[in-house]
């Protein structure tokens, strides 16, 4: 059985989604963020992040990683395409996904929210959110070409959606980006988003 480490709205939104999708079995153990230090779980994850997968012996950590990693071994070429082109931009956005676009919104979260107060840096805030708008808009020109990043619905949307998501909820995704505004909806519509957002 796939056991997957998760926490609400973390980084392992996007593996639990992915499970979802397939329709793989799978079983979730459930942390808060303050967990992921205990000692039980960097006995698991030396780092103390989510996600982690347990897969017959086999351990992955990186979010990315892990989709690309249960897309081969039992996606039998569902969510994502095998042309040449279209592979090619499947694999740019399952990258900027998490490269381009979550670095500056992992600041923002952790400078506003996760931090405590004496260790947050405010004045890095202004120019995590430069650089989030500027991956934003980058992705919501594409999206003005389809309603999805390649053609149908793919695990590149799965990649991309958590931070679109995470970005509308410190207020980033607003009027200006209509098409991800319309990207999001169609995120949020999607029955397998919304098991992997339960808690």
């Amino acid at each position: 059985m796939l056991t997957l480490y998760h926490a609400p709205m973390s980084r392992s939104v996007r593996v639990r989604w992915l499970l979802e999708e397939l329709g793989l079995p799978h079983y979730i153990e459930t942390y808060s963020l303050p967990e992921l230090k205990r000692a039980e779980y960097v006995a698991i994850h030396p780092m103390g992040k989510i996600p982690t997968l347990f897969d017959a012996g086999i351990v992955l950590y990186e979010s990315g990683a892990i989709v690309q990693y249960l897309l081969e071994r039992y996606g039998q070429g569902r969510l994502e395409p095998v042309g040449v082109r279209e592979r090619a931009r499947f694999l740019q956005w399952i990258h900027f996904s998490e490269a381009t676009l979550m670095t500056p919104l992992s600041e923002i979260v952790m400078h506003k929210k996760v931090r405590k107060e004496k260790d947050r840096i405010p004045a890095l805030i202004p120019d995590a959110e430069r650089r989030a708008h500027s991956a934003l808009a980058l992705v919501d020109r594409a999206l003005a070409r389809s309603e999805w990043l390649v053609g149908e619905f793919s695990a590149a949307d799965i990649m991309m959606g958590y931070p679109v998501a995470l970005a509308s909820i410190h207020g980033l995704v607003t009027e200006i980006y209509p098409n991800l505004q319309d990207y999001l909806r169609q995120c949020k519509a999607r029955p397998a988003f919304r098991r992997s957002i339960a808690t």
